[in-house]
């Protein structure tokens, strides 16, 4: 796993596979959401994959204003240099955004308590987050995506940047690579 980067679109199987690992199975049997159903659900929804050695691991999806990240068994805890790209292409979509992280994901709601982001509902399953760089607390984390987040919105809203419908040098493909040091 030496080699990871953030791809331009999830493979939806992929993070199908990944996100089924943590659900009730008599629950996806009874509404019979299968892979098939699930590809033609979300192919239109913001994402980008995860990949590793060529291989994509999990992604992350837009859904309404939530994100939803899903990433294999065996990949996580492994992922963090990506965290940083992740973040600027999220925030670079939507900004506040909600996170609903399981209340056993024990590492991912202590990373978003220690930048400081507002816990908005809590019950026995999901601690739910607003997330935003606007009014946020100032972090190390979070300045230094400030500045990448707002040069893309910058570049967004000017037409004569887009190439084919993207943003021409999108800073966030540089930082898919670097890694997210001030998340340890």
């Amino acid at each position: 796993m030496s080699s990871m980067k953030i791809v331009d679109k999830a493979d939806l199987g992929v993070y199908y596979d990944a996100d089924i690992c943590f659900m009730n199975k008599a629950w996806l049997q009874k509404v019979g959401l299968t892979k098939d159903i699930f590809i033609e659900m979300y192919r239109t929804n913001p994402s980008i994959g995860f990949e590793a050695d060529g291989k994509q691991f999990g992604g992350a999806m837009m859904i309404d204003n939530s994100v939803h990240v899903a990433v294999l068994p065996e990949y996580q805890r492994r992922w963090s240099s990506l965290l940083r790209g992740l973040a600027v292409w999220i925030f670079s979509l939507q900004d506040p955004l909600i996170a609903k992280i399981p209340v056993a994901n024990k590492v991912s709601v202590e990373f978003v308590r220690r930048q400081g982001w507002r816990c908005i509902a809590e019950d026995a399953a999901y601690i739910t987050f607003e997330l935003s760089l606007r009014g946020a607390p100032r972090s190390r984390f979070i300045r230094s995506l400030q500045q990448h987040v707002f040069a893309i919105r910058d570049a967004r809203s000017a037409p004569e940047c887009f190439e084919n419908g993207t943003v021409a040098n999108e800073p966030s493909l540089i930082l898919n690579n670097r890694k997210a040091d001030s998340v340890a």
